[in-house]
């Protein structure tokens, strides 16, 4: 692991000892940017009187954009191919464990330090663990982490039969062509989850699990390749297409609201979220919600599965449950 530079270092230990009293969580999150020809990453830090703040609950997050505080100098590294988000995220994680001094003015009075990109996954340190309740469940989302892959064939959204019964959940009647193509973007490393819009990129060990919790999916193998070069010293094994098509009608039915238009399917308000009827999902560990966005949810068991195995290349949105 690449160490943090010793520049952007001191600037981090400057804003956390500059930031009020009344601050409990300070947020350092960055951004690509350009000096003239040079790209670099540029960090800004914000604070917050946040006591009880967790990146795995909505609200938090959404309240990342109501700030007390800005530090009135920003930090800055060269963009070079070792810093991608994953990198960075380890990199800070483990400057604040070795150095416990650089957070304590804020965390020796109970306070947080969070970074993450710009509108991505967010990590706390001091890290905190969240007990887990089979009351609970999680959105399941890809995380924004130099993880992405390029379509190189027509597949998919350029068949407007398949993506439709794609986007509506249904079984496909027909597989993806024998030599289905992806490619890895430039800085694209091999997680478990490398898409998950409308259907799954994911590795051999993420379908296991998939196919282990549900009978309402399809697996159809592809073609990864580490760049966008064709070439056997190029391919990646073990990868599939996943398509999940059960959809449950299965929320709270004071979280959800009418349609936008005509057509469209009914939705929920994105900042207040909510709540999934356990007896209506029964035990089912992951779905769909049909309604607008049909977002992934799975349980808590699904989501310790994943843990307890390190899946890589996800974020989890915690959402709460009624009987």
């Amino acid at each position: 692991m690449n160490p943090i530079p010793k520049s952007l270092a001191s600037w981090i230990t400057s804003v956390v000892a500059d930031a009020p009293d009344n601050v409990s969580l300070v947020y350092l999150e960055w951004n690509d940017a350009r000096r003239g020809p040079r790209k670099v990453i540029s960090f800004h830090a914000f604070g917050y009187s946040l006591p009880d703040f967790h990146p795995e609950d909505p609200s938090s997050l959404g309240a990342l954009s109501e700030w007390q505080w800005e530090a009135p100098t920003s930090g800055e590294i060269s963009s070079t191919r070792q810093w991608d988000d994953l990198a960075l995220r380890s990199a800070l994680l483990d400057l604040f464990s070795r150095d416990e001094s650089l957070g304590s003015p804020l965390t020796s009075r109970g306070g947080q330090i969070a970074f993450g990109p710009h509108e991505s996954t967010v990590t706390v340190f001091p890290e905190q663990s969240t007990r887990p309740s089979s009351s609970v469940y999680y959105e399941l989302h890809v995380a924004q982490a130099s993880n992405s892959v390029d379509v190189h064939d027509d597949l998919l959204d350029n068949d407007p039969v398949m993506l439709q019964r794609v986007i509506s959940n249904q079984k496909l009647d027909y597989p993806l062509t024998e030599n289905a193509t992806f490619h890895l973007q430039a800085r694209g490393k091999e997680l478990d989850l490398l898409y998950a819009v409308r259907w799954f990129i994911c590795s051999d060990r993420m379908r296991d699990l998939i196919q282990a919790a549900t009978q309402h999916c399809q697996v159809f193998p592809i073609r990864l390749y580490r760049s966008k070069k064709v070439a056997p010293d190029k391919l990646i094994a073990g990868y599939s297409v996943v398509q999940l098509y059960e959809q449950l009608e299965c929320l709270d039915p004071a979280d959800v609201l009418p349609p936008p238009y005509d057509g469209f399917l009914p939705e929920f308000d994105p900042v207040k979220g909510y709540r999934i009827v356990r007896s209506l999902a029964g035990d089912r560990e992951i779905f769909r919600i049909a309604y607008e966005y049909r977002r992934l949810v799975v349980s808590q068991s699904f989501r310790n599965k994943c843990d307890s195995l390190g899946i890589t290349g996800v974020e989890w949105l915690r959402r709460e449950s009624v009987e």
